[in-house]
């Protein structure tokens, strides 16, 4: 179990920025509202792993859904 908490709440990305988020982290990130990005998650808008009732982000999952969803947007 140790390795998959560590994979889950401590794996870093470049030693700075953490690589899974909980939601107040994306929020901020994201410069929205906790209750808003909860919302994204109900309608399947943002990738997400849940552990019980917890929520964490893969901060590169959010990114590649971000951009795909530009680039889709600017093809329209």
């Amino acid at each position: 179990m140790g390795n998959l908490h560590e994979a889950m709440f401590s794996e870093r990305n470049d030693g700075n920025e953490p690589q899974w988020m909980k939601v107040a982290q994306l929020a901020e990130r994201l410069a929205l509202r906790e209750s808003h990005v909860r919302a994204l998650v109900r309608r399947g808008e943002l990738p997400v792993v849940r552990i019980g009732r917890l929520l964490r982000f893969h901060w590169p999952a959010i990114e590649n859904r971000l951009l795909s969803k530009s680039e889709g947007a600017g093809a329209a």
